[in-house]
């Protein structure tokens, strides 16, 4: 990426990632979890893409980039705790939490082994490409089949409350939206 100090960009990195996951805890909170989703997948691959089509870049705008990139993705990183605990019914819920975990190590084991290997035969701008492909595929599923468990998590939750019957619990997230 033309950077001649290393240790300026992972210190960058790494205060980004720390930035970005307490933007994700407050953006999760306050966006419906579907649109949260789709919106972190599509953003990093947006910002992957033009870093893997605009490689002669300013320095100044690589680094925005990258900083953007870094800050999407670490907060997509809160869904991983949340989402599949929303989406799997209590019955199979930590089958499911658990089956996710495993099929993300998958990914994470064959993109660390591919890393080193794809950097050396085609350069940095082909990891660009392929992680912002994956990434942009990614947010079309979601898309397609992602449901939205905010309100189905917090209906259940809220039955397990002993509260008064008839009363009614407006959701702050969604103004339209009521839980019975």
């Amino acid at each position: 990426m033309n950077v001649t100090n290393p240790l300026v960009t992972q210190l960058l990195y790494y205060a980004l990632m720390i930035a970005g996951v307490l933007v994700g805890i407050v953006l999760s909170n306050r966006l419906p979890r579907r649109y949260f989703l789709i919106g972190t997948f599509l953003a990093s691959a947006a910002f992957l893409l033009v870093l893997s089509i605009w490689h002669q870049a300013p320095l100044a705008l690589t680094l925005i980039l990258f900083s953007l990139f870094s800050l999407t993705i670490s907060a997509a990183l809160v869904m991983d705790y949340a989402y599949p605990n929303e989406l799997f019914d209590a019955s199979i819920r930590t089958s499911g939490v658990g089956m996710c975990i495993a099929i993300s190590r998958i990914g994470a084991v064959a993109g660390t082994f591919m890393l080193p290997i794809i950097s050396n035969a085609w350069g940095s701008q082909a990891i660009f490409i392929i992680c912002g492909t994956v990434l942009l595929i990614g947010g079309i599923i979601c898309y397609q089949w992602a449901p939205e468990t905010s309100l189905r998590f917090a209906k259940h939750n809220r039955s397990t409350i002993n509260e008064p019957s008839g009363s009614r619990v407006t959701s702050s997230r969604y103004s339209d939206s009521t839980i019975d």
